[in-house]
């Protein structure tokens, strides 16, 4: 029908595409209408805890406290779904609309003399916010001056682990749907934790001193790498980003990671023809793509509506075998990034500069891990 012989025909499939507006839609939605309800200052928030001892070298204080924000799903939990209202849009839940979100803030010595930028940290696969306590970021933000804070992704944050295991296993893979509901409230909470962190906090009679609220950054490792594709497009508080281990889309990059395997033990127990456990992940994609950078690093640079352009630093290193360089390569040319020539080789569809003062980079670091493989 085509008009192609069939005699030439080598493979042929269908593919689905989908509007700007179906993929990020609900997201802007959510943050557009959470953001009006937080107000100006953003989230009110309750601080638990505070340690002056706890890591007296290099950090003043290690806050731990709750905010309270707008709940869009049917309970906080793993395994719910997103509420929607009559215009087909996700709204607060109205028998719960808000809940409280743990987050984490560490202070540095650095800022007791002069306020402190924001650093926000996006974490790592099925990951938790504590990963901003490790020594490399206490000796990042010591030596830079930032504040560095950070909230679980919900959705692919540790609590979530047992239930996307479970899901796998049940056969019943519709059921995943659940897992990129929850984590359209996981970006809305890191989106409004940066707006509290720079509006509210920056004012709190205690810490506010130490903050520089005009200076908001981003920095994200593997998945917060990978998430930071979609924190950096939707972010109306932060222009300016680190993407570390990054890569996209997720149906690619699962296939080449070793984080995957023990999930691929479950999902080949339910499905052990890998056509299907292929179908699966395709699937899941279209799914995925409006919580994934897949749907989103296209306009990083501009393109949403009420968003501001952006700018991200991304890094990978040659060989990585938790994430692709391939997917990184993807991401990096959805950007429009330029490539910062390393010396270590050419990459398809990247302009090579010797050095940049704007716009998005990409460059890469060689460890001597072996090549990447180039098939699946």
């Amino acid at each position: 029908a085509a008009g192609v012989a069939r005699d030439d025909l080598q493979l042929a499939w269908d593919f689905t595409t989908a509007s700007r507006e179906n993929v990020t839609g609900w997201l802007l939605h959510m943050r557009d209408e959470a953001l009006a309800k937080v107000g100006e200052d953003g989230p009110p928030y309750t601080i638990d805890s505070v340690e002056d001892t706890w890591e007296p070298d290099t950090i003043a204080f290690r806050i731990h406290g709750r905010m309270t924000v707008p709940l869009y799903l049917d309970k906080p939990e793993p395994g719910a779904n997103l509420v929607f209202g009559p215009d087909g849009m996700p709204d607060p839940n109205p028998a719960r609309p808000t809940y409280e979100v743990p987050f984490e803030v560490l202070i540095p010595k650095s800022a007791l003399t002069k306020p402190a930028a924001l650093l926000q940290y996006g974490h790592g696969l099925l990951g938790e916010r504590h990963q901003i306590e490790a020594s490399n970021f206490r000796k990042l933000v010591s030596e830079k001056n930032f504040i560095i804070f950070g909230v679980d992704l919900v959705g692919m944050a540790d609590d979530d682990s047992g239930h996307i295991a479970n899901v796998l296993s049940s056969g019943q893979i519709q059921n995943i749907s659940t897992m990129f509901d929850r984590m359209h409230q996981g970006f809305l909470n890191s989106l409004l934790a940066m707006r509290m962190m720079s509006r509210g906090f920056a004012k709190d009679p205690k810490f506010g001193a130490y903050v520089d609220p005009t200076q908001r950054y981003y920095h994200g490792i593997s998945q917060g790498g990978i998430a930071g594709g979609v924190y950096m497009a939707a972010s109306t508080d932060v222009e300016r980003g680190v993407l570390s281990v990054m890569g996209q889309p997720y149906g690619f990059l699962l296939n080449r990671s070793v984080d995957f395997a023990p999930f691929f033990l479950v999902l080949r127990g339910t499905y052990p023809d890998t056509r299907d456990q292929q179908l699966v992940l395709a699937y899941t994609q279209m799914l995925w793509d409006r919580v994934e950078p897949n749907g989103w690093t296209k306009y990083l640079g501009g393109g949403l509506p009420n968003t501001p352009a952006h700018s991200v630093l991304m890094s990978a290193a040659r060989g990585d075998h938790q994430v692709t360089t391939f997917g990184a390569h993807v991401m990096a040319r959805a950007v429009g990034a330029k490539h910062l020539e390393s010396g270590i080789r050419d990459i398809y569809g990247l302009e090579k500069v010797p050095e940049t003062q704007s716009g998005s980079v990409y460059v890469e670091y060689d460890f001597g891990l072996p090549e990447d493989p180039l098939c699946n």
